[in-house]
């Protein structure tokens, strides 16, 4: 109807023809019930006219539409009939017609013309979604593209260090980490993943990334229930998940090339959320210092955790890890701070490795999708 009615007013000599239309069956319905209405009824078929003219035809054609139906009515069915004479009453009876008319092709037309208004900043509204979309997707797109390049340029200079085994393989570290953010910018920053709850963005990412490490004989299981997070605290969390998968892959199973992974996620019963990510490695051993890497996230401690880490090197597999893990560590544990997090290191029952955070899980009510928790 709003469509019809909007095609209508644009149309001038139609609108006219519409309400002259509606008027004349107004005025031949009030002669048809006019022996079966009391006196007092002059204007009863003349308002729906008005009213159907105001919202199909616009405000002039409603106009012409009043006027002929305040004359009609007052020559045919306002005492004396036949004439426009008026007594007190009647002409009382007329004004109240006519205020009423006034009142009605005013409102509709009001009515009418913010919900024109309201369509066409909805029509400019979605233009600018759309392309801020386009521009948001064209950019992202660039950043990946960077973070790409530079991974390639880093696997050269690996190549080229192929003679200092210590710096090719700061390098290597290096370069696989920017592999690593080149695949999730990908996948964090499309729209649609934006808005998906993280119990669903989640088992893809991690299954990606070891699929990314080259390592088939890892097993992979992910479980995680769904959180309130908003967009920054759930990219912050894959994050952090991801570098803990990564510094597991790496260096939980020493010369083993087979091993299991679980990345675990809950709400627990104090409102507080847990992550885990385990492993059945080799353990932390006795030369990882759970307390000295936390603490080298800090600038200040930068110094003391490396040599705390260097003067504990026994030739083990578990010193490996710890000695690995040093950078790792730092950075999973900056993100965990991120989060509002606390993240503690344990040897797992059963053997292996547990890297626990518990972090207060940030809802974001504006921003996370309906049906999410």
């Amino acid at each position: 109807m709003l469509r019809a009615a909007v095609l209508l007013r644009g149309r001038p000599l139609a609108a006219h023809g519409v309400a002259l239309a509606l008027t004349g069956l107004a005025l031949w319905a009030r002669f048809a019930v006019d022996g079966y209405l009391a006196a007092g009824f002059p204007f009863l078929t003349f308002f729906p006219a008005i009213v159907l003219s105001t919202f199909f035809c616009g405000r002039g054609p409603a106009v012409v539409s009043a006027v002929l139906s305040v004359l009609s009515a007052w020559y045919w069915f306002i005492p004396p009939h036949g004439s426009f004479a008026l007594t007190g009453s009647s002409g009382v009876a007329v004004a109240f017609f006519v205020g009423i008319c006034v009142v009605d092709i005013v409102v509709i037309d009001l009515m009418l013309t913010a919900h024109t208004r309201l369509a066409t900043l909805q029509r400019r509204t979605d233009e600018l979604l759309a392309e801020r979309t386009v521009l948001f997707q064209e950019l992202q797109h660039r950043v990946a593209n960077n973070l790409m390049l530079m991974g390639a340029v880093l696997a050269d200079q690996e190549r080229r260090l192929s003679h200092l085994p210590q710096a090719r393989d700061a390098v290597g570290d290096a370069r696989r980490r920017f592999d690593m953010l080149s695949r999730l910018h990908r996948q964090l920053h499309d729209p649609d993943t934006l808005v998906a709850p993280i119990q669903a963005l989640l088992p893809g990412l991690c299954a990606d990334l070891v699929k990314g490490l080259g390592r088939p004989g890892l097993v992979l299981e992910v479980n995680a229930q769904p959180l309130p997070l908003g967009v920054e605290p759930k990219l912050n969390l894959c994050l952090l998940v991801m570098e803990l998968l990564t510094n597991a892959a790496k260096h939980a199973f020493g010369e083993r090339d087979s091993g299991r992974l679980w990345v675990h996620l809950s709400e627990q019963p104090d409102g507080q959320a847990l992550l885990c990510v385990d492993d059945d490695g080799c353990g932390p051993g006795a030369g990882f210092e759970p307390a000295a890497t936390a603490a080298a996230a800090h600038p200040a401690a930068t110094a003391a955790a490396t040599k705390s880490a260097a003067t504990a090197a026994p030739h083990a597999a578990d010193a490996g890890r710890a000695a690995g893990d040093r950078l790792g560590m730092r950075i999973a544990t900056g993100l965990s701070r991120s989060l509002r997090g606390e993240l503690t290191v344990q040897a797992r029952s059963g053997g292996g490795t547990s890297v626990q955070v518990r972090f207060k899980a940030p809802g974001d009510a504006a921003r996370a999708p309906v049906g999410q928790r």
